[in-house]
Order: C-alpha cells, then sequence, then structure tokens
C-alpha cells in the first residue's frame, strides 16, 4: 500500500523540522546550497514536495541538512525510495573481513544490526552468532525474516529503538548519517552496552566522494553529510573510542570500529 501523504494544509510542516548543528550542538549555521522542490518518489495528488537545504554549523564546521525530516517524513521517504538503497553484493564479506580482523573475537555472540534492511550482514555474518535486525522499512523486514529464519527482526525506530540486552555487537551500517541525532544514537547504545560492547559503523565522507557531481554526496536521503573530522566529534561527544578506522574509497565507505577502551 502506498505511504499516505499528510493531509495538513501546509505539507512541509509534517515533513520537515529545524535542527542544531548535530556534531556541536550550535545554531548558527550558513546555507551552502538548497534542492528546491525535491518530490518524495511518488506522484501524490497533491505532490509532496519540500526544499533540501544543505547549511554548515559556523562554530564546527559540519555540513548537515536543516530544516530535517520529521518522524513521519523519514518513514515516508524511505518506504518511497524503496529500491533505491542498499548494499553491493560482496560489501557485506568485506565488512565481515574488517570485523574479524578488529574485533576482540569472532564471532560475536549477538550482533544487533540497526538499520538491517533485508538482513544480508547478518545472513553474512553466519549462524554461529545470536541475530537481531531492526529497520523502519517493513517490507525490507518482511524479507529479511523470510531468508533468515534463524534471525530475530523487527520494525523499528533508529532513533528511537530499545536494545534488549548488552550486546557484543552493535552495527549501524550507512545508517548514521540518516539519523536526526546520531550522537544520541550512539549514546544510548553507549548506556546500555556493557564494558566489552562494540559498535561497528560505516558512512560515506566527504573526503572520498568521487569526482564529478557534488550534488550526489549531499543526497536528500542523507542527514548529516560527514568528513573526517565531524565523525570523529561525534564518536567523541557520544563517549566512544575509536579502535579500528579504514577508508574503502571505490565506493565511499568509511568503516570505524567503536569501544568503551582503547585495546
Amino acid at each position: 500500500m502506498p505511504y499516505k501523504t499528510s493531509p495538513s494544509s501546509d505539507p512541509a510542516s509534517a515533513w520537515l523540522r529545524t535542527r542544531p548543528c548535530p556534531c556541536c550542538g550550535s545554531d548558527t549555521k550558513r546555507e551552502i546550497q538548497t534542492l528546491g522542490s525535491f518530490q518524495f518518489y511518488c506522484d501524490a495528488e497533491p505532490p509532496t514536495v519540500v526544499d533540501v537545504r544543505t547549511v554548515v554549523c559556523k562554530e564546527c564546521w559540519a555540513l548537515f541538512m536543516d530544516p530535517v525530516y520529521t518522524d513521519h517524513g523519514s518513514a515516508a521517504l524511505f518506504e518511497l525510495a524503496g529500491q533505491s538503497y542498499g548494499s553491493e553484493p560482496g560489501r557485506h564479506q568485506e565488512q565481515i573481513t574488517f570485523l574479524k580482523r578488529s574485533c576482540k573475537s569472532w564471532p560475536p555472540e549477538e550482533i544487533v544490526d540497526l538499520g538491517c534492511y533485508d538482513g544480508g550482514f547478518l545472513r553474512a555474518a553466519g549462524d554461529s552468532t545470536h541475530r537481531v535486525g531492526i529497520d523502519p522499512d517493513r517490507r525490507a523486514i518482511g524479507r529479511a525474516r523470510i531468508s533468515d529464519p534463524g534471525g530475530s527482526y523487527r520494525i523499528g525506530s533508529l532513533e528511537s529503538f530499545a536494545l534488549d540486552d548488552s550486546p557484543s555487537l552493535v552495527s549501524m551500517i550507512h545508517v548514521l548519517e540518516h539519523l536526526r541525532d546520531p550522537i544520541a544514537a550512539l549514546a544510548k547504545i553507549f548506556e546500555a552496552g556493557s564494558q566489552d560492547t562494540q559498535v561497528f559503523v560505516e558512512v560515506p565522507l566527504l573526503e572520498n566522494h568521487q569526482p564529478g557531481d557534488i550534488h550526489g554526496f549531499f543526497s536528500p536521503q542523507h542527514l548529516t553529510h560527514f568528513t573526517r573530522t565531524s565523525l570523529q566529534r561525534v564518536v567523541k561527544e557520544s563517549g566512544w573510542k575509536i579502535l579500528a578506522w579504514e577508508e574503502v574509497r571505490d565506493y565511499n565507505g568509511c568503516r570505524v570500529l567503536l569501544g568503551k577502551a582503547k585495546v
């Protein structure tokens, strides 16, 4: 069933809201570019149209989207985006190789994959680990449950998720850039996790953007446009320490393993 657009007489008010800098909390910012009249992947009448604005923080120079999608707007965007996102074949095995090299031990007792999509990463992790996947896309979760009946998959928000216990590993593969408050998400995992909990993050970096149209990096689906400096700041502000860092430039993925103490 197609996503129902808001009946509001001013649809933008239901889809967008302002926010401070996601890296330092400052409200001083300057506009970099605006993608005017971005339409939400459908031909609804009236069409759902918003202006997507990229700004730079005047305090820490982080790049981010402001105004940003509300819960309603985010849910609609990703449902309507459908198959326009997901991992390329073979990437999950590369990620597993990085984790085998970087984690304290492999396989972990349990992996919670936030933004699991159709469960591809968890399937690649193997049956010897307890697999939990959380994603707001109900269609993707349905496919994950069919393809990986041994895993546990549930529909849930990536902004207000809950962890049932202290997992060995939490993965967030191309998730942080889609969140309104990446520091809060990482801090929540920090509080819920044990001393041994580790977090695997992968995001695109501005420094590794392929030559060509820069608008491809400032995607309407990305709420924070990370650089090396802003990613490091978000990690530090959330309480975590960086244990391993790897930049994969052929498709722009920066892989980082986080822990509570250096090893």
